[in-house]
């Protein structure tokens, strides 16, 4: 007996069969591209800040309920409502609350 073989292309499933090549209709489960601003980022002075796809910790863990887009920025909204934005350029986030006015840059660490 033959050994099966399967080889995922351009999210299509090409299977090799005793010599015959059979093009499934499976397509590959999709893996979504982490957005940007997830990681972790030193804010020198303010701390560290992490966020996920659902979760934003700078000091206290928060859900993200919101993601929105603004031009070259993400509006994080929490489940309690408070809101940041933040815009990454090469390995710097930079983070500004529209609640208090404050803004500073944040290095990639991961």
């Amino acid at each position: 007996m033959r050994a099966i073989t399967a080889v995922v292309v351009h999210a299509f499933v090409v299977r090799a069969l005793t010599g015959a090549v059979v093009l499934g209709g499976i397509a590959a489960p999709a893996l979504a591209a982490n957005a940007p601003y997830e990681g972790v980022w030193d804010c020198s002075g303010y701390g560290e800040l992490t966020i996920s796809d659902d979760t934003y910790d700078f000091g206290e863990r928060a859900e993200i309920a919101e993601v929105t887009r603004d031009g070259p920025a993400y509006i994080l909204t929490m489940t309690d409502g408070y809101t940041v934005a933040v815009a990454v350029e090469g390995r710097t986030l930079n983070w500004f609350s529209p609640e208090s006015g404050d803004s500073f840059d944040c290095t990639r660490t991961k």
